[in-house]
């Protein structure tokens, strides 16, 4: 199957950046960088947990299924919010948005549609699967990671790299914990 990955924001809308990858792979490290530099920062797991709750509670008392429901909800609303103030010329921080999503944003394909919708380019942070592992292991915030034996995470590091890979407009590839140099065009 062939996606359409055209890279124009909706007429007015903010530049925005969709950091997406696996647990552990400096999805947030690498947006709080580009924060640094004159973008706005938005975390949907951060996100999450302010409006509904701790993550990992969610995954304990409502299930992995509920969570990726609140997931594609608060994605939808940060880019709501972001085009109507575009769309009103209200005081909006930057032009430039990052939001950093969680590692399982694509087991909705509907979440993908969201971006394209908005626009704006999905970036892969491409990092091998023993440094995240290394990141991961017993981390109580990462509920997937907790549940998981290392086997089956890399099972679903597989499985969610080849999706990140087909959804990618482009791909930053890291081998360790190299700062992330990004160019804005």
């Amino acid at each position: 199957m062939k996606y359409n990955k055209s890279k124009q924001t909706t007429p007015g809308l903010v530049q925005i950046y969709y950091l997406v990858g696996f647990m552990g792979c400096g999805k947030t490290t690498f947006a709080e960088q580009l924060s640094e530099t004159g973008f706005l920062h938005l975390s949907i797991d951060l996100l999450i947990a302010s409006h509904y709750g701790n993550i990992a509670d969610i995954f304990e008392n409502e299930g992995e299924a509920k969570f990726r429901v609140v997931e594609s909800i608060m994605l939808h609303e940060i880019l709501e919010r972001a085009a109507k103030l575009k769309r009103k010329k209200d005081y909006i921080e930057s032009d430039l948005l990052v939001i950093d999503c969680g590692g399982g944003i694509f087991e909705s394909a509907k979440n993908y549609i969201i971006m394209r919708k908005y626009g704006g380019q999905v970036i892969f942070i491409d990092t091998p699967f023993d440094v995240c592992y290394e990141r991961i292991a017993n981390d109580p915030n990462r509920p997937n990671a907790i549940l998981r034996t290392k086997d089956e995470l890399r099972e679903l590091y597989d499985r969610r790299r080849s999706v990140y890979q087909l959804y990618a407009d482009k791909t930053i590839s890291l081998s360790n914990s190299h700062i992330i140099q990004f160019n804005k065009q």
